[in-house]
């Protein structure tokens, strides 16, 4: 009787293995299908993913969140841009941010956005990259077509903010997931200068936290900085009388890239 009993377990222990190893196989052959690019391995993957402007409209910002540490890659080169949004990149699973880096390097020195934009789509950014703004001078038009050449669906990726509290608010609403926010802003408020002057004044910072007094930013090649909020708003607002890049379309200009 015990020996019935024992071949019994043994028979049933052995079904029990041959069915994990069944679910184990499909699961790897589910992995393989899964996009090359992205690892889902990385620890910030269970940060919120934005598919569209309007899943920000029920976030409530608290009153102060902070990211945490963040490492620029390759901040030396001087590219700030490129630098943040491989950043984010790299963070979110991406496996070949090095290379995203030299294809994206040579077009943003050279500020060649057609270039820029097809690099970042090659990577599989399209549906990823979500950009907010207040439009000036029709600047929201001027860019549309490379908008909608770029983003998979420029209506739910592309936010024109109203007003400056506006912006502040949806700014606050994406630190609070989780999500490094890239902003453009003034190196120099100095009035008086040219439009090209004031166009290759504006760099890019990143938004990695805030409170009620203070926004905490991150510069290239790497350093951490707080800002007080009626200074960040004066440079984020941009004094540019004109807007000739796709990357700052307009006042308080902010991109991130969704987990």
């Amino acid at each position: 009787m015990n020996n019935k009993k024992t071949l019994k377990n043994k028979w049933l222990m052995a079904v029990v293995m041959v069915l994990v190893l069944i679910a184990a196989v499909i699961v790897l052959a589910g992995d393989r299908k899964a996009s090359p690019r992205l690892s889902t391995q990385t620890p910030v993957s269970e940060r919120t993913r934005i598919s569209r402007w309007a899943e920000l409209d029920g976030v409530v910002a608290p009153r102060a969140f902070d990211i945490g540490e963040i490492k620029y890659y390759r901040g030396d080169k001087g590219c700030c841009f490129c630098s943040a949004i491989t950043y984010s990149y790299k963070e979110f699973g991406g496996r070949d941010y090095q290379q995203l880096f030299e294809d994206i390097l040579t077009p943003s020195y050279e500020r060649n956005m057609t270039t820029l934009f097809q690099q970042l789509k090659k990577y599989g950014l399209g549906d990823r990259l979500f950009f907010g703004f207040s439009p000036k001078n029709g600047s929201e038009t001027k860019f549309k077509q490379a908008f909608t050449n770029l983003l998979k669906n420029p209506a739910e990726q592309i936010k024109l903010f109203s007003s400056q509290e506006e912006g502040v608010g949806y700014l606050k609403k994406v630190i609070s997931l989780g999500i490094p926010v890239i902003v453009a802003i003034e190196d120099d408020t100095k009035s008086g200068r040219s439009p090209q002057s004031e166009v290759e004044d504006d760099t890019f910072v990143t938004v990695i936290g805030y409170n009620q007094q203070q926004v905490k930013l991150y510069w290239i090649p790497d350093t951490k900085s707080w800002m007080d909020w009626g200074e960040f708003i004066r440079k984020w607002k941009l004094q540019n009388t004109e807007f000739r890049y796709e990357l700052i379309p307009g006042n308080f200009s902010m991109v991130f890239l969704s987990p």
